[in-house]
């Protein structure tokens, strides 16, 4: 059964059946991953390194840009189809970290994951993260795109080697 679940994971599966694989894997595997000591240690550093990154953005006047972009430009940087770079393994790295997985999209032509407030994940795609506009750009100091270039580096850094050891964690479990 896990098997069939692992052999799922990429990004070709509509975002239900990537959910679903999420769950399955967190039902299966969940409390043995989060009791890995290697595993919640890196849980925990990523945690503290995505909460950084969002003190960054929020004191280089990133998540202001980026609100009034959405509120009176439409923004699209959110839009519908983001979702699909996700994997099951990212998903299930959200609810290792205490996130809920949401049955259903909010806002009609945003992501999957996009509600009134901002994204509704902790663990976010790279392209999520790293993702910055021209105009956000420019508004920018050059001291302050470099405080968030570290900021976000720390974060898909470590979300990737969360991603690789989980893989190769279920790998050894089958």
């Amino acid at each position: 059964m896990a098997e069939d679940i692992i052999l799922q994971i990429g990004t070709d599966y509509p975002i239900t059946e990537k959910i679903a694989h999420a769950r399955e894997l967190f039902s299966i595997f969940g409390h043995q991953l989060l009791r890995d000591r290697n595993i919640s240690k890196l849980l925990e550093e990523y945690h503290d390194a995505v909460k950084h990154t969002w003190e960054v953005m929020e004191q280089t006047g990133v998540c202001a840009f980026c609100t009034r972009c959405a509120i009176e430009d439409g923004g699209s940087c959110c839009g519908d189809g983001i979702e699909n770079k996700f994997d099951a393994i990212l998903l299930l790295i959200n609810l290792l970290l205490g996130c809920d997985l949401p049955e259903r999209r909010q806002i009609d032509c945003g992501c999957w994951f996009l509600g009134d407030t901002g994204c509704r994940l902790i663990a976010r795609h790279v392209i999520c993260v790293n993702y910055m506009c021209k105009a956000l750009s420019d508004s920018l100091s050059s001291s302050d795109r470099q405080l968030l270039a570290d900021a976000m580096l720390q974060e898909t850094d470590l979300v990737f080697l969360i991603e690789e050891k989980i893989k190769r964690w279920i790998q050894i479990q089958r």
